[in-house]
């Protein structure tokens, strides 16, 4: 049975608060910076033109949505695939010492 490590748990919750603070960062310049693109397209050429910012807005919104789903919705999924793998390699190391 695994004892309970107060300072790993801490290190732990510590890293995800920054992913998550990390998450809203880009969020934040996303918005941002495609407001500003947006108000450069409608004050040079006019709400009737080609809608350029609209490839920053896509292109720009498949990363924030991988970045999304990485931090909150495969939280979960991924680190508990990581802790499995870094359980088995260390097993595996401690056989392969102790033997």
């Amino acid at each position: 049975m695994k004892e309970f490590d107060r300072e790993k748990v801490y290190e732990q919750a510590k890293q995800r608060v920054e992913e998550r603070i990390g998450f809203f960062w880009h969020l934040i310049i996303y918005i941002v910076i495609n407001a500003v693109l947006v108000g450069i397209w409608y004050f040079s050429s006019g709400s009737g033109s080609y809608f350029w910012p609209k490839w920053c807005l896509f292109g720009w919104g498949i990363g924030l949505s991988f970045h999304f789903v990485t931090i909150f919705l495969g939280d979960g999924l991924f680190r508990r695939y990581r802790e499995r793998k870094i359980d088995e390699f260390i097993e595996k190391e401690k056989r392969r010492f102790d033997a």
